[in-house]
């Protein structure tokens, strides 16, 4: 089985779309677990009005974080395999799943990170371009930490080997997914399908100048706790391609 947890705060104008395309995925045993973070909305309505079987809803008592909800998801899961979907997303194939879980079942390693294309796409759900494949040389772990190349979120991996890697870091308010990627680069093998998978939404909002400041301290936190075990020399190295890598990306 596959558990999709779908963390949830205030989204829903899209919990329905989000919930439903993962639902509609063939041909795999499946069970979606909605974590709801004590929205504010009309998410509970939408949540309680769901009649399937394969649907869970946990409703928090008090709001935690995005973190640790994904977290108490996993730990509700029932699957062998999970993977995570964000409540403004949602899959944009039938197969995705179906791929990604193939993929598992005709490979030899026993750790692995199997992902898929993703289409990016504005707030009412038009195209607007794509990830391509994690293209690396030599070393996954740095390729991750330097931010070399786009690893999508909704990845499907073990449910026990993430348990394993603790998680999501409660303590990483943003870009706690980049966070947990670090980690699993360290002892998984990325598999792509090749096939488009999920769209995420980018609504387009900007980012004002406390916005930057915030977002440079969250990078150098993540990128601090993940280097701690190298030498100094290396993390000189790797803060270089990861400084590089974050200027490509804001001209490209």
């Amino acid at each position: 089985m596959i558990s999709v947890v779908i963390p949830n705060y205030n989204k829903s104008h899209y919990l329905s779309q989000a919930v439903n395309s993962v639902l509609m995925q063939e041909n795999v045993d499946l069970e979606v677990i909605v974590v709801d973070d004590c929205s504010t909305d009309d998410s509970a309505d939408i949540l309680q009005s769901i009649n399937d079987p394969r649907v869970r809803v946990i409703f928090n008592s008090i709001n935690m974080g995005v973190s640790v909800s994904r977290n108490l998801g996993a730990m509700a899961a029932k699957g062998e395999y999970i993977s995570f979907l964000d409540s403004d997303d949602f899959y944009t194939s039938k197969s995705k799943l179906d791929s990604e879980l193939k993929c598992f079942l005709s490979s030899a390693a026993e750790n692995l990170c199997v992902y898929s294309i993703v289409n990016i796409v504005d707030d009412s759900g038009n195209f607007i371009n794509r990830t391509k494949e994690f293209c690396y040389s030599g070393d996954f772990y740095k390729a991750v930490v330097t931010r070399s190349g786009d690893l999508p979120r909704d990845f499907l991996i073990k449910r026990d080997f993430f348990i394993e890697l603790g998680g999501f870091s409660s303590g990483v308010s943003l870009f706690e997914d980049w966070d947990f990627k670090i980690r699993m680069s360290r002892s998984v093998l990325p598999v792509f399908t090749g096939e488009t998978g999920s769209a995420y939404r980018q609504t387009g909002v900007g980012l004002s100048d406390k916005g930057y400041v915030l977002l440079i301290v969250s990078i150098l936190n993540v990128f601090r706790k993940n280097t701690i075990d190298q030498s100094l020399s290396e993390r000189i190295g790797l803060f270089g391609s990861l400084l590089k890598n974050l200027i490509l990306s804001r001209t490209s």
